[in-house]
């Protein structure tokens, strides 16, 4: 998995920070490669945690994107940040699922595109926050 375009890190570029609950879901092979050293006290979380800092999806499926969906939103904190990874147009991988679909499925969710990013020759991502906010 090699990076294109950007100097900056993937763990940058992604917004992975220290001290944050992170899980990084179907990450294609050499993914972690390509992630390079964490930041301090990231703690990578299982698949049953909640209150997660960050979440990554990899998927070129429709069907897993509306099916895993409010799942993960309900692992993520208020103020988490939610990766969607899809294939790329111009990559080999075999997919139903472009960003348009990624873009509107989330915003149904009630969620905020907040970026879209290339991470390398075969995935972008698209990147989205909660747009809740606190009534308390």
């Amino acid at each position: 998995m090699a990076r294109i375009g950007s100097k900056k890190s993937l763990v940058a570029k992604l917004g992975i920070k220290e001290g944050q609950r992170i899980r990084i879901i179907n990450a294609p092979s050499k993914y972690d490669l390509a992630l390079g050293r964490l930041p301090k006290n990231v703690v990578e979380a299982g698949s049953n945690d909640s209150d997660l800092d960050f979440i990554q999806l990899f998927t070129s499926s429709e069907e897993e994107l509306r099916r895993e969906f409010p799942k993960l939103m309900r692992s993520l904190k208020r103020e988490g940040v939610l990766w969607i990874s899809y294939p790329r147009i111009s990559s080999e991988i075999d997919s139903d699922l472009k960003g348009v679909t990624v873009r509107d499925v989330g915003i149904s969710y009630g969620m905020t595109e907040v970026k879209i990013s290339s991470l390398d020759e075969d995935w972008a991502g698209i990147k989205f926050v909660s747009k809740r906010k606190d009534t308390d």
